[in-house]
């Protein structure tokens, strides 16, 4: 992937299918000479001379002097552009055969298509933003709600890439002292080991608390599964319509209804969740609604939180202690579920009661839902810096484990030598968050995920 990066590229950078408009972009050393080869009625020289951030209307046309479509194209020149490279994005009708059309004869005057990610890769590349950010910018794509969306963009900000930026900052310092005391002792002494250890003391700690986000940073990111499971006919389709706010689920009185799983996408307080409706636990001849009870097991075991769902109007029965067990030892809520037909003699035993048919501490349950994910409270604001891959964690821990080894060594008075080891290790790991230090293949595995087009 990060082969023939010299190469002018081009892709689609709006959804595929028709539209108002789709945008074409362009980008490399020859993208303004390439697009201005296929423009009327501007010359390619005349298109060069155009200054940066430009926008013009010109018509496409092909070989023949067809006119393929009547465009608006933009110029960012390098560096001002997304990339850093000279850069055109062609506004065109949003048709899938003019789309196909511009890009063909794109590639025909020398581009060639674009990797998905290429564009934001050589933005990186480039100088542009960092490797932090540059994920960010695919989890602003991925958002699904407003809360992912507002984090992802704080992270495309560079938030997170300030903070490890200035752990870096803090290790080199150290670095710098023990390599000054190795190479020049009669100039600067012996290395004041008090010193180092109090600074690295204070990486670590700082690193403690930006891994102590990761959990729920990922959850926010990357979103929760919740299933709903209980018995036959406790209500579990009609939870779901409820928290869902719309009828999704088919509901009966006939008890095995739900055959099979059902997701649906559910915004809990900005948090983005799956949810999953199940098939009723119970012992069945019906090889039907067997293999939807073993596809319930399957959905408890991918779940991040299970809500175990009972019925009030009938009580604890053996079945509902049998889930009880089977979900023993898992995050769950328990919920007493038909409220309104149970009356004034429920015994919720201190779980959460509601009526999903007439919609009764429904925010309850979610407020309690949203407390087990993420041990706080829909009122929490965003925690910055926030770590949100878990890419970044697993940097986060490499470098803490190598920065307490470090102040172990010095703490031991070991040979410096090997502390100066310990602490470029500590920096390459941190390196690995904003990519001074990621291998060819993590940036290849890393905007592998993006969209074509960005």
């Amino acid at each position: 992937m990060l082969t023939d990066l010299a190469a002018t590229i081009c892709a689609l950078a709006t959804p595929v299918g028709r539209s108002g408009i789709a945008v074409i972009r362009v980008s490399g050393k020859s993208a303004i000479a390439t697009v201005g080869s296929i423009c009327q009625p501007h010359t390619p020289s005349a298109f060069d001379s155009k200054p940066s951030c430009t926008a013009f209307r010109c018509k496409i046309v092909d070989p023949s002097g067809n006119v393929v479509d009547d465009c608006m194209a933009t110029i960012f020149r390098s560096p001002r552009s997304y990339t850093g490279d000279d850069t055109v994005e062609i506004s065109a009708h949003g048709s899938p055969v003019v789309i196909a059309r511009i890009v063909e004869l794109l590639l025909s005057s020398g581009c060639r298509e674009a990797n998905p990610g290429e564009f934001t890769l050589r933005a990186y590349l480039n100088g542009k933003m960092d490797l932090a950010q540059a994920e960010a910018v695919a989890d602003i794509i991925d958002s699904s709600t407003v809360h992912a969306q507002q984090l992802a963009a704080r992270q495309q900000s560079g938030v997170l890439s300030v903070a490890v930026n200035n752990l870096r900052a803090e290790a080199l310092g150290v670095l710098a002292r023990i390599e000054a005391s190795i190479d020049f002792p009669e100039d600067v002494g012996e290395l004041d080991a008090v010193l180092c250890v109090a600074l690295l003391v204070e990486c670590s700690q700082t690193i403690v608390r930006l891994i102590s986000t990761a959990d729920k940073g990922i959850l926010a990111r990357e979103g929760a599964r919740v299933a709903l499971v209980g018995k036959p006919n406790v209500g579990k389709s009609s939870l779901l319509n409820a928290l869902l706010r719309t009828d999704r689920a088919i509901v009966t009185n006939i008890a095995g209804t739900t055959r099979d799983t059902l997701d649906e996408s559910f915004n809990l307080f900005g948090l983005p969740v799956v949810l999953t409706d199940t098939a009723g636990i119970r012992i069945s001849e019906d090889i039907v609604e067997e293999l939807g009870i073993a596809r319930t097991l399957t959905a408890l075991s991918d779940s991040n939180l299970i809500v175990h769902v009972l019925d009030a109007s009938t009580g604890m029965s053996p079945e509902d202690e049998l889930i009880s067990h089977r979900i023993y030892g898992l995050k769950n809520i328990t919920v007493w579920n038909k409220a309104d037909i149970a009356g004034a003699g429920l015994q919720t035993f201190g779980f959460t009661s509601v009526s999903a048919s007439r919609g009764d501490n429904i925010e309850v349950l979610e407020r309690q839902m949203f407390g087990m994910l993420t041990e706080g409270s829909p009122e929490d604001g965003i925690e910055l810096p926030m770590v949100t891959h878990s890419r970044h964690k697993a940097a986060l821990n490499e470098a803490n484990e190598f920065c307490i080894t470090a102040i172990k060594s010095l703490r031991r008075d070991l040979p410096i030598d090997f502390v100066s080891i310990e602490v470029q290790s500590m920096i390459n790991a941190l390196g690995l968050i904003t990519g001074e230090s990621a291998e060819i293949d993590v940036l290849t595995e890393i905007f592998s995920r993006f969209c074509i087009g960005k």
